[in-house]
């Protein structure tokens, strides 16, 4: 079954113990991580607990499809129900899963954490059209739900926001779930025993939190600063970002510089056109934009959302390495930006 986004916490709370296989994927990794182990914590209460629990990856699996069927099979000694996680799944995963459902009977369950997947993939589509199979997609939180993620999580702590420092957080994440959570728990330390938090606590904490946010680095991407992209990739993929999510932050920025240089094309001012634009270009990049949006023609930023998109499905489809081809696009793009002021 599929679940919709906004019902996966009710899904973990009341409907898992009928669930066989869960796959949870997406290219928000901080979010896929939080949905997985809250499925662990529901179902054996302890993340670490190697009597109820084993981990294993996808390529382990492929090179010895019976260990699967061995930990499907295998029995809690002290009881209760056991979990399966399979990390870094990819799509061929779903036939060796429904083999050893059919061929071993437990009550076990089946955690499957993979990265962004296509509709069409053999392990997403099985597990939307099978009744004892889940799929949860997590993407990029924006907008308002990334604005309900902030203000659960500091009302769950006891903590106030003024709208305004919601806003700021807004603009400062980057859509990915873990690294809210931890800015959140930095901006709580910070405050300490005071509740309220006001737009100048956010800006002293929050400000320069990141320096290789998406963001950043689609601002760098567009600017042409070639060392400064190669550095910020680098980074974001150490840290474990899904070289798609990096591709769809770039498309969504160049997607919004085109949007207002069409706007100029069509005889309206650069300020007008970036105070039109909603959600507000944040004020961190607001100089940089309307640099961009001078520079850049909106049929040069059309081939560029073009050759974006293609380098995503690329990655989905072709089986070359999805951090390579984030790398050429972005370096590509970076080289068409002209550093000295021409359009391009």
């Amino acid at each position: 079954m599929k679940i919709n986004p906004t019902q996966i916490e009710q899904f973990i709370a009341s409907q898992l113990h009928s669930i066989k296989v869960v796959l949870v994927y997406g290219p928000n990794t901080g979010l896929v991580s939080v949905r997985a182990k809250g499925m662990i914590h529901k179902v054996i209460g302890q993340v670490d607990d190697p009597f109820r629990m084993a981990t294993m990856t996808f390529d382990s699996i492929k090179d010895d499809p019976a260990r699967l069927a061995d930990e499907m099979g295998a029995i809690s000694m002290m009881g209760g129900r056991r979990l399966i996680r399979i990390t870094n799944a990819l799509p061929s995963l779903s036939k060796p899963i429904q083999e050893v459902l059919e061929q071993v009977k437990t009550d076990a369950l089946i955690v499957i954490i993979a990265g962004d997947l296509p509709p069409k993939s053999t392990l997403r589509s099985w597990c939307e059209s099978q009744p004892h199979a889940a799929a949860l997609a997590c993407y990029q939180e924006e907008g308002a739900a990334l604005r309900k993620v902030i203000e659960d999580e500091l009302g769950s702590k006891g903590y106030k926001i003024s709208a305004d420092a919601v806003t700021y957080l807004q603009q400062s994440f980057s859509g990915d779930r873990l690294q809210a959570l931890s800015e959140i728990e930095k901006l709580i330390t910070y405050k300490g025993s005071e509740k309220l938090i006001q737009l100048h606590d956010a800006q002293a904490v929050v400000g320069d939190a990141a320096e290789a946010t998406l963001d950043d680095l689609a601002v760098a991407v567009m600017k042409g600063e070639h060392a400064q992209v190669q550095t910020m990739l680098s980074r974001l993929f150490y840290e474990g970002m899904q070289p798609i999510a990096v591709i769809r932050a770039v498309l969504r920025y160049v997607n919004r510089l085109l949007e207002a240089r069409c706007s100029i094309e069509q005889g309206i001012s650069a300020k007008d056109a970036i105070a039109r634009m909603k959600p507000p270009i944040f004020f961190k990049y607001a100089p940089q934009f309307q640099i961009q949006i001078q520079r850049w023609k909106a049929a040069t930023l059309i081939k560029v959302v073009r050759s974006l998109v293609q380098t995503e499905k690329m990655c989905k489809e072709t089986g070359m390495p999805a951090a390579l081809l984030c790398q050429q696009i972005l370096m590509n793009i970076a080289l068409k930006a002209n550093p000295v002021g021409r359009n391009v």
